[in-house]
């Protein structure tokens, strides 16, 4: 019970984006409580259940045995129904994942998936201040470094070289076979840089 409690308060708090101060701040507890709950040092009082069950919009027989899947299938599938429009009509895609935004707000992967359908070129410190968002709160090595990506897409498109450098810099050199492409370009005709750092990525951005 200690490890199931933990672990589904730690996957209900990650999936709507919560971190561990605000959910300690909204049933007024420390967050070092919080932190002992999910990596089972210590269980929740039995007071404290019917609050964190109502905070996280389950019951409490969902708080000790709920399966996320649902939810994860469901983010899936917005993603992918999402996927089908980026090319064509970025606007659908970039709607679809901010309706899923509003059932799981700040979700990484909902998150991840907006900054494809974000034009770097127009909105450069959109794209800044998404991906620096997302850097700094996942868990998901993954995530973080596709984000990271963009980041240095949106900084080589302000013309700021020694961030996008910096940012490149932040991800493995094996990582770059994991990505499908690091070459990502609308449809419009735009100017195509290079940039090499130091631990010999080569980063193709278009910008306009």
């Amino acid at each position: 019970m200690n490890i199931l409690i933990g672990d589904k308060i730690r996957e209900l708090r990650k999936l709507h984006g919560i971190t561990q101060e605000q959910l300690a701040e909204a049933i007024g507890i420390s967050f070092q409580a919080v932190s002992k709950w999910e990596n089972h040092i210590a269980l929740p009082d039995i007071t404290l259940v019917p609050a964190l069950a109502n905070y996280f919009g389950v019951t409490c027989d969902e708080l000790f045995g709920m399966n996320l899947m649902e939810a994860k299938a469901q983010i899936s599938s917005l993603c992918a129904e999402a996927a089908k429009y980026r090319e064509c009509d970025p606007e659908k895609s970039r709607a679809i994942l901010e309706e899923g935004l509003k059932r799981y707000p700040d979700n990484d992967i909902l998150l991840n998936n907006l900054l494809y359908v974000i034009d770097y070129s127009r909105d450069p410190d959109k794209t800044i201040g998404l991906a620096s968002h997302l850097i700094d709160k996942t868990d998901s090595r993954e995530v973080r470094y596709d984000a990271l990506r963009f980041l240095a897409y949106a900084y080589r498109c302000k013309g700021d070289t020694g961030s996008a450098v910096a940012a490149l810099e932040q991800i493995p050199k094996s990582i770059s076979q994991n990505f499908p492409s690091w070459h990502l370009c609308r449809q419009e005709k735009k100017n195509t840089m290079r940039l090499k750092s130091k631990n010999g990525f080569h980063l193709r951005c278009c910008c306009r």
